[in-house]
């Protein structure tokens, strides 16, 4: 899931070039669905002419594309209690900095979450 600014031909490419199978919601800008025979363009495509036909708002619900504000701010969250860098060289390590990290993050949350009881 990404927002308009990703949606170009050179990440669709991208994304399926890694896996054609990937199932991706990127935000449609505001133009007419691609006419060329690029087999990539379907998933966008179809999201465009959702979009017009429900409307956005509509699109966003049935997609599920909301989730992706959750996921930012996941993000946002890591990068402000961790930092946007990794100090590991090696990828091993950079995942195990990773998963140090939000394991760090999620036992936080845990800790600060207010839990509430119903009472009457």
């Amino acid at each position: 899931m990404a927002d308009g600014a990703y949606d170009r031909a050179a990440t669709y490419d991208a994304i399926l070039a890694r896996n054609p199978s990937a199932r991706f919601i990127v935000r449609p800008a505001r133009v007419c669905p691609r006419t060329d025979s690029d087999h990539l363009a379907n998933q966008r495509d179809l999201h465009v002419l959702a979009v017009d036909e429900h409307g956005r708002m509509n699109w966003q619900k049935a997609s599920s594309y909301n989730t992706r504000s959750k996921v930012e701010a996941a993000i946002s969250r890591y990068k402000r209690v961790i930092g946007d860098t990794l100090k590991s060289r090696h990828d091993t390590r950079r995942a195990t900095e990773v998963a140090i990290a939000i394991k760090s993050l999620n036992r936080m949350n845990q800790l600060g979450r207010a839990i509430f009881t119903r009472i009457a």
